[in-house]
């Protein structure tokens, strides 16, 4: 194990200005988002920019010369600038194949990280991302950032408090329009593995996967250990011409025996909010990506909670530097609270055994000048039912849907595809 000496005077004027030295790998794609975000936090005085790692920096000049007004050395080798005198920590925004050597390159050299969502998407990748983390002891924050949301904590918070009584069921839908534009953005979008990794692209491992991590945290009132899956039932369907899913619907047993429904789509004919629902015996919580919070107590009564607007991508920054700081000793979310949603998404793959596409006839196809848009016919009213009555979309007369097998999730320790 490698662990970079900090205690340097040059270190200890820095921590004492409470400023820290971040460094970038990855200037496009949402790396856009955390140049801004960097570029920010360091006009305030809370870091600075050391460096930044793009091998095409010239592609994204705006990104490049941001981070260079910073102060920030430009590196073309990620593992040259790890070696980047004393940074504080590493910021990982490249596409998910890398994440898992990126973020264990950075802590076997002791420089804790920011990684994008998700982690990793193969359950043994990101086994072997926690061993290393723990093992090294540097803090992992990875940027599933509605978990930051004073909306999402109220709701973890009720229902440790018992204001809905005993949880039966979480139910969450996400469903948003993606055109072939979308698919188009990179060489990996859509694809289930790309140059020999993973990549399971798709609504459940990227667009929505904040859905699927936070109603996982949700069944277990944000007690990961109480919300392991333990077994599985999922339908995958693909609706636009693409090797991995674009619409999902999965039933997950958690350890603590509530019931997890999630119905995702990329096929929708427009981008409506995403949304969980938390049923217990004496009401119901339902938290929206709008970051807005209902309680319908057992009497029907509603009760909306009401927050201040806040940047969820600088929540993510901030606790990460008080945890470095030792001014906090817990992240919104780290590796190992990301385990059960890795571990679902797997077990969806190997349920559904296949993504199965969606017959030609049961799709609405348009194009325009600039792209191609497909939705499926009455995804909406589909969903409704489904949701609403917990089934899966086999179990309802819809005869496009495949009835797919139940995995057990309590041994499983290595993605298998159908």
């Amino acid at each position: 194990m490698l662990v970079l000496n900090r205690a340097i005077p040059n270190q200890r004027r820095r921590m004492i200005l409470n400023q820290l030295k971040a460094a970038l790998i990855g200037i496009g794609g949402f790396g856009k988002s955390h140049t801004a975000m960097i570029s920010k936090l360091a006009s305030e005085g809370i870091i600075s920019c050391a460096a930044f790692c793009e091998p095409n920096a010239d592609k994204f000049e705006k990104e490049r010369d941001i981070l260079q007004s910073l102060g920030a050395q430009h590196y073309t080798d990620y593992r040259d600038m790890l070696k980047h005198p004393d940074l504080d920590f590493v910021i990982i925004a490249t596409p998910i194949p890398l994440h898992k050597r990126m973020c264990i390159d950075a802590l076997e050299q002791g420089v804790p990280v920011l990684l994008e969502k998700p982690p990793a998407v193969a359950i043994e990748d990101l086994d072997a991302m926690i061993e290393v983390q723990q093992r090294i002891g540097q803090p992992v924050a990875v940027n599933f950032q509605n978990t930051s949301s004073q909306s999402f904590l109220q709701l973890l918070q009720s229902i440790r408090e018992g204001r809905i009584g005993k949880v039966a069921s979480v139910v969450a839908v996400g469903m948003w329009k993606r055109t072939q534009q979308y698919y188009e953005r990179n060489n990996w979008a859509g694809t289930l593995r790309y140059n020999g990794e993973y990549v399971l692209d798709g609504s459940m491992c990227n667009a929505l996967s904040h859905l699927w991590q936070n109603s996982l945290l949700a069944a277990g009132a944000g007690d990961p250990e109480q919300a392991q899956p333990q077994w599985i039932e999922a339908e995958l369907y693909k609706g636009h011409p693409i090797e991995s899913e674009d619409t999902v619907c999965a039933k997950i047993r958690s350890k603590n025996g509530v019931l997890v429904h999630m119905y995702t789509t990329l096929c929708n004919e427009n981008n409506d909010t995403p949304y969980i629902k938390v049923i217990g015996d004496k009401g119901e919580l339902q938290w929206n990506y709008d970051q807005s919070l209902r309680l319908t107590d057992g009497e029907g009564k509603i009760h909306n909670f009401e927050f201040e607007k806040e940047d969820l991508m600088r929540n993510m920054y901030m606790n990460l530097i008080r945890r470095i700081r030792g001014e906090e000793t817990k992240l919104f979310c780290d590796l190992a609270a990301c385990r059960n949603f890795v571990l679902t998404a797997n077990g969806a793959f190997t349920s559904s055994g296949l993504v199965h596409p969606i017959p030609e006839g049961a799709l609405d196809i348009a194009s325009d000048e600039t792209t191609v848009t497909t939705a499926i016919k009455g995804i909406r009213e589909l969903v409704k039912e489904a949701s609403e009555k917990q089934q899966l979309f086999s179990e309802t007369a819809v005869q496009w849907a495949v009835r797919t097998q139940r995995v057990d999730l309590r041994d499983y320790r290595q993605l298998q595809l159908g």
